[in-house]
């Protein structure tokens, strides 16, 4: 990587990794072992997870030093990021997870807050999602 970092998330798109923390975000191309600077979030997240569909690449979570989940969306084509208007996302925990299937994406958390114990001793219980389809043109 150009920059080092830590509370970083990637993803892979079009074959290309891509690696996206709170300030920065780049991209490494395995055929020429090459890394790229490239736009950073227009909204700097904290512990943000990432996922690729439909061509682009999304990240959820929260706000630098707010509660509010939100998601952003990153155009490969313009070098751009965008806030994703998707409704109100429940403030589930610090650092969701997030995967794609079948060009939908699957939002996973647990129902505890930070620092907080689980309130049920197993690890799949008291999880939650949220599935969401991104449209044609975010």
């Amino acid at each position: 990587m150009l920059k080092a970092r830590e509370y970083h998330s990637s993803s892979v798109l079009d074959g290309l990794l891509y690696v996206v923390a709170a300030d920065s975000t780049e991209r490494y191309d395995h055929t020429t072992d090459s890394w790229e600077a490239l736009q950073p979030m227009t909204y700097p997240m904290d512990n943000c997870s990432t996922t690729a569909c439909r061509g682009r690449l999304y990240a959820i979570g929260s706000l630098a030093g707010k509660e509010t989940m939100v998601m952003q969306c990153y155009h490969p084509d313009t070098d751009l990021w965008s806030l994703v208007d998707c409704g109100q996302l429940p403030p589930w925990s610090f650092a969701p997870k997030t995967v794609t299937l079948n060009g939908l994406m699957y939002f996973i958390s647990h129902n505890s807050r930070v620092g907080e114990e689980p309130q049920r001793p197993s690890a799949l219980q008291g999880l939650r999602y949220l599935l969401w389809g991104p449209s044609a043109d975010p």
